[in-house]
């Protein structure tokens, strides 16, 4: 005896359903983070059926979650270019809260939007840093003190106890940038970030980056609403042109001296990673030169903080 088939179920695919954000099942946390005493996480979370993320903390224990920071899209500013273009080379598809970063012996949480510095301590609701304006990048001390972020082309310093923020360095502009990945370390090799503390707290490096030798590039995007062509500018390391001239410099805590530059010697290759083991008292940078097949490794000595 035969049985009879039924015929699959067949569901229509529109085009919508495959531009749509979040795609189906890519609304899951992301960026979950043990606290400092293991007693709960943090993650990056949308709402159902949104790709707007905000940031959680849950209790191990009693599986409580409570909301930490989280962001109205009608009532924020506009992305700049430059913000579009550094979402884009972190391959972010999400919006809202897309980024944080924890002091490594504090309970403290700094998240960055548009520009504007969010910071929870101790678990608690997340406030904003009114002295911390249009910044681009934000590094907090291990000991969760301070506050390093990187706007206008300078590295910047401010104290969550208070006072006047400070700056770090004394160079940037147009082309030269402090405390930030350049576009080549993002697009090629993965480095999203620009400054290290040491693991007192008491000295930050950071890179300089001076792309003024690159000749800029330009690209069409299309037209806006108004029917005006859009355009990207890039300072592009096209294949055998010149590279960003990238070094390392080191700023202390104490006093007002200057930040002094790091002998490290890249050449015209490329700054992959940076570590500074306290134990050693040196830095340590990892980079690939050019018509090398393997990294090298430079050292160099710095004080101790």
């Amino acid at each position: 005896m035969s049985r009879a088939r039924s015929a699959p179920t067949r569901e229509q695919i529109r085009v919508d359903d495959l531009v749509t954000l979040p795609l189906p099942g890519l609304d899951h946390p992301t960026r979950v983070e043990f606290t400092q005493d293991s007693n709960a996480v943090t993650y990056l979370a949308p709402d159902p059926g949104s790709n707007t993320r905000s940031l959680w903390r849950q209790d191990l224990e009693s599986g409580t979650r409570t909301l930490l920071a989280s962001v109205d899209l009608t009532a924020s500013r506009a992305l700049t270019r430059e913000e579009e273009l550094r979402l884009q080379r972190r391959r972010e598809l999400g919006s809202g809260i897309t980024e944080y970063h924890r002091a490594e012996d504090a309970d403290l949480i700094v998240a960055i939007h548009r520009g504007r510095c969010l910071v929870s301590q101790d678990g608690s609701l997340a406030v904003e840093m009114p002295d911390i304006r249009v910044a681009e990048a934000v590094y907090p001390d291990p000991g969760g003190r301070r506050i390093a972020w990187a706007a206008w082309g300078e590295l910047w310093l401010a104290e969550l106890a208070g006072g006047a923020h400070r700056r770090l360095s004394q160079d940037g502009e147009p082309g030269v940038s402090n405390g930030l990945e350049d576009y080549l370390a993002a697009e090629e090799l993965d480095r999203f970030e620009g400054a290290w503390w040491s693991a007192s707290g008491t000295e930050i490096l950071f890179t300089h980056v001076d792309e003024r030798r690159i000749p800029l590039f330009m690209t069409g995007t299309g037209r806006s609403a108004s029917g005006t062509m859009l355009r990207e500018e890039y300072r592009y390391p096209f294949a055998g042109g010149p590279n960003p001239r990238t070094t390392l410099r080191l700023a202390a805590m104490a006093g007002d001296s200057p930040d002094r530059e790091i002998g490290l010697d890249f050449a015209d290759g490329y700054l992959a990673r940076v570590g500074c083991p306290e134990t050693s008292g040196a830095c340590t940078g990892i980079s690939w030169r050019r018509r090398e097949p393997r990294p090298s490794f430079g050292s160099s000595a710095r004080s101790r903080g």
